[in-house]
């Protein structure tokens, strides 16, 4: 991240990862790259504009040297519109790219690729709006779409929609409600999923906090539906793995 003026500020950020499997038959081994910019232009104190480009790379090890590229472009905004109520929020467009497409990679995936072509264009966005109703009381309201690999590989469309509400009972702990509702939507059809937790948190020390969470999650088909299900081991979200 560089500082080039008094307004504005430049970042750049690359990660890659390989996956494989043990035994090699358990799935198909890929690595996944991507290289990302960001451009942040402060207005005003209180307004800052924002202009994103990432460049993602698969590529897969089977027989035909399967490959897919994602380029996501994004604008957006950061603005702190009162001393209570802050907005910050990005859109754009994903263009997806597929070459000798096999499963698990999308070589069809609902409003981006096209069998034909096995490559397409869609709108992503990122959006969330902070409130805080009270002095230790804040509540959040967001949305996302998204286009991206799930864990095995395979291109998930997700749209999401989240509402949180977070109390601070003192200085030591905290009390989280949040209720989501999302649809996942891969080449074999779609699913739509609801969930409600509640989560309590205490600062045990400087250097330790105790979490306990309750979280309970409903899946349901829309068309197509996989039949095997994973779960993202960092987001906990729900990944169709066909």
């Amino acid at each position: 991240e560089r500082t080039v003026s008094a307004l504005d500020t430049v970042s750049l950020s690359e990660r890659s990862m390989f996956t494989n499997y043990d035994p090699a038959g358990g799935g198909v081994a890929f690595s996944d790259s991507t290289a990302s910019g960001t451009w942040r232009h402060r207005l005003n104190s209180t307004v800052s504009l924002l202009a994103n480009s990432s460049f993602e790379w698969l590529s897969y090890d089977n027989a035909t040297n399967s490959t897919t590229m994602l380029l996501r472009n994004t604008v957006g905004v950061d603005a702190q519109l009162s001393p209570l109520l802050s907005f910050r929020g990005n859109a754009g467009l994903v263009y997806v790219k597929s070459n000798n497409a096999f499963s698990p990679i999308a070589t069809s995936l609902p409003g981006i690729i096209q069998p034909s072509s096995g490559a397409g264009t869609g709108f992503i966005t990122d959006m969330a709006l902070t409130y805080r109703v009270l002095k230790n009381t804040t509540l959040t309201l967001s949305g996302t779409q998204s286009v991206s690999p799930s864990v095995v590989g395979s291109l998930v469309k997700l749209t999401t929609l989240h509402a949180g509400l977070a109390q601070n009972i003192n200085t030591l702990s905290t009390l989280s409600f949040a209720a989501d509702a999302s649809r996942q939507a891969t080449s074999s059809g779609s699913s739509d999923f609801l969930s409600g937790s509640v989560s309590y948190s205490y600062q045990l020390a400087r250097e330790w906090m105790l979490q306990l969470s309750y979280r309970y999650l409903h899946r349901s088909a829309v068309t197509g539906a996989p039949t095997t299900l994973a779960f993202d081991p960092v987001t906990v979200i729900p990944i169709s793995t066909f």
